[in-house]
């Protein structure tokens, strides 16, 4: 298979997910030569520290450097936890998660802080609050600030 701007962003997108560790998850999807999508962002160990704009403004970097846009659905990632006796998680992990869960962005603020990093409705006329936008950050577009 030819080398594509997006499998190349593929390829090395691996090396800023293993620079944030377990502070940030990320998935991507290629969607063609020179767009990749962005599935979906969270952490499993904490928010609202900074990491998650980090670590897409590495991502962005990268996705200039070899050409792809980025397109993302604005949405905001909630555990669905349980506890029970048959295999549910433990009182501490319902804690932590349940913690992340109310410490996490509302669809509003997400959709601000995509906006922070670039990206721009591709429904320019979009004003549905209840609804999940549809989001790209064309490649070479102005970096955010840090």
């Amino acid at each position: 298979m030819p080398e594509t701007p997006s499998s190349r962003f593929k390829e090395r997108v691996a090396d800023v997910n293993a620079e944030f560790g377990t502070r940030i998850r990320a998935m991507f999807t290629v969607k063609g030569e020179s767009t990749v999508y962005l599935d979906g962002i969270w952490s499993d160990v904490e928010r609202r520290k900074g990491h998650a704009s980090r670590y897409m403004r590495e991502v962005i970097a990268l996705a200039d450097e070899v050409g792809v846009d980025l397109r993302c659905q604005v949405y905001f990632l909630r555990y669905d936890i349980y506890h029970d006796d048959n295999g549910g998680y433990e009182d501490h992990e319902v804690d932590h998660l349940d913690a992340l869960n109310e410490q996490g962005l509302d669809n509003g603020e997400l959709l601000e802080w995509y906006r922070r990093l670039g990206f721009e409705l591709e429904d320019p006329d979009f004003s549905d609050p209840d609804e999940n936008p549809y989001m790209v950050r064309r490649a070479a577009a102005p970096l955010p600030s840090p």
